[in-house]
């Protein structure tokens, strides 16, 4: 235990004092450090930025087992500087201290007060191993599911592969680079999964040789959580829904987000991909928004790719999961979509929607029959069995997608699966199982005559009036007694609650935050929606409009803790029906 713990003591001071400075100098991945001995002598040579050419690098030898807190002459092998070339390279040839092995040290390299030992190239040589070894190790953070992974890849050519050990390491930081939390793996097990701690800014991989000795043996890999993300979204209405509220929301919590819509009212994924086709003989069939900002119209979908913005996340999004096959209605498009998107923008992350199960009571001609169950006398699905495929459906897509990028050697997910999906329908179907004082308290059912009075009443106002109902005269009387909260705005769009709900959703998935005690809380609001009853339409032409008073505090507070209940509960995998 005594050892244990000296070890995990000086593994929390190396990993501090290689990340304590703010600046690390550039160096390519690959093999990086050590020290090459042979008879008694040392080579280090190292490969920085030309930048960095005629400056001075100081380079430390010290012992494996030394107090970095209070290092001493003893522990020191070798101290010695050497210029960089105008190649950006340097090298420094030498013979340690007496009773020093050279494998059994550590060396550090600096620039005055930076510190630049990544970007040593010669790695450690073992008695009887000529070859150099050559690791490179990536991490892939998800965030869907709050787990970073490190992924370590090795090359190189021995006889015995037994005389090489590593250890991966997983540290994370947070905004002041200060340590939170280290992860060690297993010797030479290539692969590390853990759960990204809260407060987490930067994630450093880090592969050694081993943990008593520390001695790197490939350049450490940094990724950083942004906090000013450019996420845009292909799809259609629900796009929209979904995006509504995620800007306020991450700027009440000081992040910066750029969120964009190009969308077609209405279509699915082979609709998108079909207008995708048909776009170059002239025909632009979307519509481009940032969101909280103005519409273009008439736009073909390489729009949203000409906007000089570096997006960090494309998602797309299927709204009808038919009681059809997946291959009928996802696929090809999927992948056709996801290479698409990776063309214009190769960069970007992919990701999807998951949406929704409809309301109960709405029914859809030929696909939704509005019902709980599946009724086989009906032609559409029932609640239970649309909410099935959207959440096996998106689950598949997104392996689908994954596979795609890895095939294509765009992706460093170990397991071809880096697809985000944000879960809005899942949080939806949650929430229609949440209880307050005894009573589902968003499980609500469409009323087709509390919309027939509405469109009734659009027809007793002058032309050219706004067609505006409100939202309080759309509730069913037995849900509005119950005290009960829509989720819906016309039984298949989100209402206010709904697009705060999943906006909570969006803004957790991305940022790794819970939305609880947000101070964000929407105010009053005004959304275009199909005010159409079960028997009447409004003969009156123009857009129709649902009204809302602003969110009180404990629904917005209610909201966002089911909205954070709802993504923890899908991060583990938990299944609802």
């Amino acid at each position: 235990m005594k050892n244990l713990k000296k070890i995990s003591a000086i593994l929390l001071v190396m990993i501090m004092l290689l990340s304590s400075l703010s600046a690390m100098a550039a160096a390519p991945q690959g093999l990086i450090t050590n020290v090459k001995s042979f008879q008694s002598g040392v080579n280090i040579k190292g490969e920085l930025d030309t930048a960095y050419a005629g400056k001075t690098v100081s380079i430390l030898l010290v012992n494996a087992n030394a107090d970095m807190n209070s290092l001493s002459f003893d522990d020191v092998a070798y101290i010695d500087d050497c210029k960089v070339d105008s190649y950006g390279k340097y090298s420094l040839t030498f013979t340690c201290r007496d009773g020093f092995d050279p494998a059994n040290c550590k060396v550090y390299a600096r620039i005055g007060s930076e510190d630049v030992t990544s970007s040593v190239v010669n790695a450690v040589s073992e008695e009887n191993v000529l070859e150099l070894i050559d690791y490179t190790v990536n991490i892939s953070q998800d965030l869907t599911v709050s787990t970073a992974t490190v992924e370590v890849a090795n090359e190189f050519n021995i006889t015995d592969e037994a005389l090489i050990q590593y250890t991966p390491v997983l540290a994370f930081f947070d905004d002041s680079e200060r340590l939170i939390e280290v992860k060690v793996g297993e010797t030479n097990n290539p692969k590390v999964q853990t759960i990204i701690p809260a407060g987490t800014r930067t994630t450093k991989a880090f592969v050694w040789k081993s943990i008593e000795t520390l001695i790197p043996l490939c350049v450490p890999d940094v990724e950083t959580k942004k906090d000013n993300l450019n996420i845009l979204i292909i799809g259609n209405s629900f796009s929209v829904d979904g995006t509504y509220y995620l800007e306020k929301l991450a700027k009440a919590e000081g992040i910066d987000m750029n969120v964009a819509v190009i969308q077609h009212g209405g279509s699915r994924l082979s609709t998108v991909w079909d207008y995708r086709e048909k776009d170059p003989d002239g025909n632009p069939y979307f519509s481009f928004q940032y969101i909280g900002g103005s519409t273009t119209g008439g736009v073909d979908l390489d729009y949203a790719f000409e906007q000089g913005v570096a997006w960090d996340y494309v998602l797309i999004q299927e709204w009808r999961p038919d009681a059809g096959t997946y291959e009928a209605a996802w696929a090809p498009y999927v992948t056709n979509l996801a290479k698409y998107i990776k063309e214009k923008c190769p960069n970007a992350e992919l990701g999807l929607q998951m949406t929704w199960a409809f309301e109960l009571g709405k029914p859809m001609s030929g696909y939704y029959d509005g019902t709980l169950d599946d009724d086989p006398n009906e032609k559409g699905i029932g609640q239970k069995a649309m909410w099935a495929n959207c959440y096996n459906f998106n689950k598949r897509a997104a392996k689908e997608m994954g596979e795609f990028q890895w095939k294509e050697g765009t992706t460093v997910s170990f397991g071809g699966v880096p697809v985000t999906i944000v879960p809005s329908g899942y949080a939806i179907q949650y929430a229609r199982s949440v209880e307050v004082d005894g009573v589902k308290k968003f499980d609500t059912v469409w009323d087709g005559g509390k919309y027939d009075d509405a469109a009734h009443a659009f027809d007793a106002l002058p032309e050219g009036s706004k067609l505006v109902a409100d939202a309080d005269d759309l509730i069913s009387d037995a849900d509005k007694a119950a005290g009960k909260i829509r989720l819906h705005r016309d039984g298949f769009h989100m209402s206010q609650a709904g697009r705060y709900l999943i906006g909570c959703v969006w803004f957790e998935t991305f940022t790794g935050k819970s939305p609880v005690g947000n101070s964000f809380v929407p105010g009053t609001e005004t959304f275009d929606s199909d005010v159409s009853g079960a028997t009447y339409r409004t003969s009156k032409s123009g857009t129709q409009w649902v009204s809302y008073d602003a969110m009180d505090a404990e629904t917005a507070t209610l909201i966002q803790n089911v909205a954070h209940e709802a993504v923890t509960k899908y991060n583990k995998g938990d299944i609802i029906e």
